[in-house]
């Protein structure tokens, strides 16, 4: 199951991209591993959920899945 990212949220998400890039940072941006396009995830194929409320990951979705946050844990 899917749900829309407003086009607020797109405009939000690529304007902090361009000011984390003009500034030297690097991005933690979960939505490239959630979402294709315009569209994110909100369960697993199975049915489970992956946020446990409004805007919170799973702990089991993180641990799985979360390889968007080696940019900033594994600094090389």
């Amino acid at each position: 199951m899917t749900a829309q990212i407003s086009p607020e949220q797109l405009k939000l998400r690529d304007q902090l991209a361009r000011m984390a890039h003009r500034a030297g940072i690097k991005l933690v941006d979960p939505t490239r591993k959630l979402c294709e396009g315009q569209s994110c995830l909100r369960q697993t194929d199975d049915g489970k959920p992956l946020y446990k409320d409004d805007n919170h990951l799973r702990p089991f979705f993180v641990r799985e899945n979360a390889d968007f946050l080696d940019v900033t844990l594994f600094v090389k």
